[in-house]
């Protein structure tokens, strides 16, 4: 009985010159498309006012309700101007 005779395979080669040169090419647009400026979609130009209040200064003056030790309510802006409540 005869055999034929199997031709031996040459084992897969990865070539690294062809990697590195898809490497180098991937490295150049990531740093090319990464350094642009970034430019602002709008320019807006919001209002300003002049006759604008400062802040705080058309507010109401804050009401104070206390206790005292003895279980007193007071109601007023002031303790000296507040008044007790029954």
């Amino acid at each position: 009985m005869r055999f034929p005779i199997r031709k031996r395979r040459q084992t897969p080669a990865v070539i690294v010159v062809a990697l590195i040169d898809v490497l180098i090419v991937m490295l150049i647009f990531l740093l090319v498309t990464t350094s642009f400026k970034q430019q602002p979609a709008l320019r807006l130009a919001l209002p300003e006012s002049t006759a604008a209040a400062k802040t705080g200064a058309n507010e109401d003056v804050p009401l104070i309700v206390s206790v005292d030790d003895k279980g007193n309510i007071r109601f007023g802006q002031t303790e000296r101007r507040s008044q007790p409540i029954n």
